[in-house]
């Protein structure tokens, strides 16, 4: 399925609000490992929630995030989310998938499902797997580091 060659392993840098034209709007920045660039996944302020929740620990006891419910689900029948691939981008919008494997899926041939970029962050941060970023992604929103977020802004 995936392409080792054309994919970047990521993983979360930081999560930073942007006031974009009278409407709030946050910015979930991936780091590439290896490499002083950072890709954007612009998200809804209220959609911020689950990752903030994940990576700050605060997911109340007996109260699991649906991504959570997902995984456990998964896991009762016999997968295990292997990665997330944010693997094109059409018209500005990003395209994520899934990577399961189990049963008769392995890492070579994977049960894949589209998902949203955040619910593959949430995902892939629950389940301590790989984020991969689709190079071409990259070329195409990928950002230096140091980047002034002022310049950075659409």
């Amino acid at each position: 399925m995936r392409n080792k060659q054309s994919m970047k392993q990521a993983k979360i840098w930081t999560i930073t609000p942007l006031d974009l034209d009278e409407s709030t709007s946050t910015t979930l920045f991936l780091k590439l490992a290896n490499i002083e660039t950072l890709v954007p996944v612009f998200i809804d302020q209220s959609e911020s929630q689950p990752i903030l929740k994940v990576l700050h620990n605060r997911i109340p006891p007996n109260r699991p995030l649906v991504h959570g419910a997902l995984l456990s689900l998964m896991k009762d029948v016999g997968f295990s989310l292997s990665g997330v691939e944010i693997y094109d981008i059409h018209d500005n919008i990003l395209l994520a998938r899934l990577l399961f494997e189990g049963q008769s899926y392995s890492a070579e041939k994977p049960l894949v499902s589209p998902v949203t970029p955040l619910d593959a962050c949430v995902l892939a941060t629950l389940a301590e797997c790989p984020i991969y970023v689709a190079e071409n992604v990259i070329e195409q929103i990928g950002v230096p580091v140091g980047i002034e977020l002022d310049k950075f802004r659409i």
